[in-house]
């Protein structure tokens, strides 16, 4: 699916063309998600413009959202208008912008840093005269406003992260390890950063973020999304193939894009789309051991066992399952808790076609042996069993007969058994069930094999 989340329009005073414009050009290009998300206004401003030509005055912005939301409305059907904004972060006035935008369905907002130490990050003279150390000094203070953006949980994704060697490129080359500390923050932030192609117009070229800060954002779990930053309806999409392409070529999978404004924090994927809010809850697993040596369990989230006790089989491929973990994880992984997710919708765009799909791993059936026991206590509580694949059925050998004097002759060698699938090795010893609720028969057999 292409989309395009990052567009701007007249209203912002830089940018040529309406709104209906933009979402036209969106159709002509080929998105079938376009974003409108035009710069804020300075909200901390006692005028109602502060910078004409820079952004918006207070006095449009609700008449912004009217307009996009009428918009979406009008093209449903044909293309998908999402109603976004581009924030300035300003850490002194956060909170007012925070308040400023709630009383509006948002689908996203983006937060950029655009003023830096006061002064512009287009700024050409902002660099000259200083010292390699004040270089150091100025890129660390960009940064440090970009992690304090991702903190703030007021954005769902950040804006041109590296938009400071606009007009200086060497920007680049100032080491520092500011960078890596604000991918690391970003990535435990759960928020995305965009591709931002908005840099080929500028003296530096090519896209914001470089490459090598897209490889170190895929080290660090970033999520990333797409953004033309058009300023012109000619540019809704633009290059959205290549950065497709790219964004393959250094290892991504996916990208993301955000409808009915998700939190920051938290965000989780399941089956390709985001989960809507629930509480917090711990999770409960089953832990089986599936190796020889009891040194690895793989942990099943406790529907699979319901499952279980209706169809006696268990499905190792099961969502949720933990693979590979050893016996000092027990109580770790069975009392897994599970994050507050947040409200709306994350929708996922596969980077890739996704691989040739599996055949379904065999079943595994459980059944208590003979030496099995229950153990209760005021914790939790394990039920030892036994575990055999259930195709083909692995049976419990019985105790050989004692040799008879006058034996005939020695029956015919059994034919020997299949491997197990999956490579699990027999035999499959033992498993536990983690169980929340406790007991007062603390630490008493209650029932033994």
């Amino acid at each position: 699916m292409k989309f395009d989340l990052h567009t701007h329009h007249e209203r912002c005073g830089h940018a040529i063309g309406t709104i209906r414009d933009y979402i036209e050009a969106g159709i002509r290009h080929g998105p079938q998600v376009i974003g409108i998300s035009d710069h804020s206004p300075y909200f901390a401003s006692d005028k109602d413009r502060e910078r004409p030509g820079i952004a918006m005055a207070k006095s449009e912005f609700a008449r912004y959202v009217e307009e996009v939301l009428k918009l979406k409305e009008e093209y449903k059907g044909r293309i998908d208008v999402l109603l976004g904004v581009e924030s300035d972060f300003f850490p002194e006035h956060a909170e007012l912008y925070r308040k400023m935008y709630e009383p509006y369905p948002f689908d996203y907002i983006i937060g950029s840093v655009h003023l830096s130490g006061g002064v512009s990050i287009f700024n050409k003279k902002r660099w000259k005269g200083l010292t390699e150390e004040q270089k150091v000094e100025q890129k660390e203070l960009y940064y440090d406003l970009i992690s304090q953006s991702a903190r703030s949980g007021m954005f769902q994704i950040l804006g041109h992260i590296d938009a400071m060697r606009g007009f200086y490129p060497a920007f680049s080359d100032i080491k520092t390890e500011a960078v890596d500390k604000t991918l690391k923050i970003i990535g435990d932030s759960g928020i995305a950063i965009e591709i931002n192609t908005s840099g080929k117009t500028k003296d530096c070229g090519g896209w914001y973020p470089i490459d090598a800060i897209l490889e170190r954002a895929l080290h660090y779990g970033v999520k990333v999304t797409f953004g033309s930053d058009a300023h012109k309806p000619e540019r809704v999409g633009d290059d959205w193939e290549l950065v497709a392409k790219r964004l393959k070529e250094i290892g991504f999978r996916e990208w993301v894009y955000y409808k009915e404004k998700l939190t920051a924090n938290g965000t989780s994927i399941n089956n390709r789309e985001g989960l809507g809010r629930r509480a917090a809850s711990w999770n409960f697993y089953i832990l089986i051991n599936i190796k020889k040596d009891r040194k690895a369990h793989t942990a099943f989230p406790v529907y699979c066992f319901a499952d279980f006790l209706v169809t006696g089989r268990l499905d190792m491929r099961a969502p949720g399952c933990f693979h590979g973990l050893g016996v000092p994880g027990l109580l770790a992984w069975g009392l897994r808790r599970t994050p507050l997710l947040p409200e709306g919708k994350l929708a996922v765009d596969a980077l890739a076609p996704p691989p040739k799909p599996r055949p379904p791993s065999p079943p595994i059936s459980l059944k208590i042996g003979p030496n099995c026991f229950i153990i209760v206590n005021t914790f939790c509580t394990l039920l030892m069993v036994e575990i055999m694949p259930s195709s083909p059925p692995m049976r419990l050998k019985k105790a050989p007969n004692p040799p008879e004097e006058a034996a005939p002759s020695t029956p015919p060698a059994a034919p020997p058994r299949p491997p197990p699938p999956n490579g699990l090795k027999r035999p499959c010893t033992s498993a536990v069930l983690i169980w929340g609720a406790g007991s007062p028969a603390r630490g008493r057999t209650v029932f033994r094999g």
